[in-house]
């Protein structure tokens, strides 16, 4: 059955299955998100508990509503989210989003559960069940039981999020408080239906999509998956994954969290593979990943250059990108001359370079020498660390830092690993115009699966909503 994605995405009517007034309830917090973020349609609540909720009229059934609603949302216990979405089959209902537990991840008796919803799919699009919802960021449209949920924290961008579970994919949508922008999040629990691979068909031809980041823990289907993975890099979408369950104790894992069974941790990297997906293996160098791909999904010819003001942090990242096979540029003879002409004689202007501490009690050296490395052809990328707090100086150079990036010809980072560096000094990087890296390995992975692009004739940037510190 092909998807209804108006029914799902684009609803007229939506009724919420257990909608209750007490908010510390799931079922409650649902009603009142869909508010939150202004869905303007007809909206009905199901619970034969209330005549209203919050001003919504209710109904004891969902056979009892007064016509079908393009969409089901249902929190209640797995056996009578069931029946509610079997009456809302009868009735005419569009699609449903099962947002209960209790399903295939339980044991025998879920799994015959969920076969039940399964029976459905012919006559509604069926998203979830054990899922947490779904968030369409760029619309303002979220489905959740999030209890932290602010219209305002939505920044919409050029990322479409794929995850089987709830959590781990809050923790990325957390990253937008620091730049990041999503187009939408799509947590599919057990994909009795819809599957990872239908999220990625569709992201493949979202306009407003350009990097698909994907966190899963199986493949229903692993050729469609391989299909719709080839379209959306036929379509030149960048796709990063991180694989869960890759070690045995980990399948365990995935098996009671959303039921996902194959044979072997090995098999979900197989396909990745196939499918020509770049993995990764942790949350962090997904966020890294993310950042840099998000700010520059064009690269330039040319490897990484490094301008330190320390020596030792210079040839730290010099070592860390060798060991992630980042290639790393030759300057040229005329470019080091450049440098040496206005930089202390005690420098280094190889790289990895050193600046001396002399660009802190004069920023506009740094400034400077970012514009001479800038137009080295052998430079594709320039990352400048930031090794400790500096307090004032920090805010003085990302300042700094942010006016030179228009006029710089070439894709630039910053890399902050101290625990201290102030986090409201660091949103005048962010907003996803500099990728500011807190881990060297993190930073150096996604550099190497960066480096792996094609460079294009002109490079080009993505528009993402600005981010002011909170």
């Amino acid at each position: 059955m092909t998807p209804d994605w108006e029914a799902l995405l684009a609803p007229r009517s939506i009724a919420v299955v257990g909608a209750s007034p007490q908010r510390e309830k799931f079922s409650g917090r649902i009603l009142l998100n869909l508010r939150l973020s202004g869905f303007s349609g007809t909206l009905w609540a199901v619970n034969p508990k209330y005549e209203e909720v919050d001003g919504v009229p209710s109904f004891p059934s969902v056979k009892d509503l007064p016509q079908p609603p393009d969409l089901l949302l249902v929190a209640i216990p797995a056996q009578g989210a069931v029946e509610a979405a079997e009456e809302g089959a009868r009735l005419g209902a569009r699609a449903a989003v099962i947002l209960s537990g209790g399903f295939a991840e339980t044991g025998p008796q879920g799994k015959a559960l969920q076969e039940r919803l399964l029976a459905l799919t012919p006559a509604m699009t069926l998203y979830g069940p054990n899922c947490p919802g779904l968030w369409q960021v760029k619309k303002g449209l979220v489905y959740s039981f999030s209890e932290d949920f602010r219209p305002d924290m939505l920044r919409p961008g050029p990322i479409g999020l794929i995850t089987q579970g709830g959590a781990l994919g809050r923790t990325l949508l957390d990253a937008m408080e620091e730049g990041l922008g999503f187009s939408s999040w799509f947590s599919t629990g057990n994909e009795v239906h819809l599957e990872a691979a239908d999220f990625l068909a569709f992201f493949s031809k979202d306009p407003d999509t350009q990097v698909v980041a994907m966190i899963l823990e199986g493949l229903r289907d692993p050729e469609a998956f391989l299909s719709a993975a080839k379209e959306a890099l036929s379509r030149g979408k960048e796709l990063l994954a991180l694989p869960v369950g890759v070690t045995a104790p980990g399948l365990k894992g995935v098996r009671r969290h959303t039921g996902k069974d194959r044979p072997r941790p090995e098999d979900l990297s197989f396909w990745l593979q196939e499918g020509g997906v770049k993995e990764v293996g942790d949350l962090e160098e997904l966020l890294s990943s993310l950042r840099l791909f998000q700010a520059y999904p064009r690269r330039a010819q040319g490897g990484l250059a490094i301008l330190s003001f320390s020596g030792g942090t210079g040839a730290l990242l010099a070592d860390a990108a060798f060991r992630a096979g980042v290639p790393l540029s030759r300057l040229a003879p005329s470019t080091q001359e450049a440098l040496a002409s206005f930089l202390p004689s005690f420098g280094s202007y190889q790289n990895p370079l050193d600046l001396t501490t002399a660009v802190l009690g004069d920023p506009q050296l740094l400034i400077r020498a970012l514009q001479v490395v800038a137009a080295d052809p052998e430079v594709g990328f320039i990352l400048v660390p930031l090794p400790h707090r500096l307090d004032r100086v920090d805010a003085i150079i990302s300042q700094e830092i942010m006016a030179a990036k228009p006029h710089l010809p070439k894709p630039l980072g910053v890399i902050a690993p101290s625990p201290s560096f102030p986090r409201e000094k660091a949103f005048s990087l962010y907003d996803g115009k500099v990728p500011l890296f807190r881990h060297i390995p993190s930073a150096m992975k996604a550099l190497s699966l960066w480096f792996q692009k094609e460079a294009p004739s002109s490079p080009h940037l993505l528009e993402v909503k600005s981010v002011e510190p909170r």
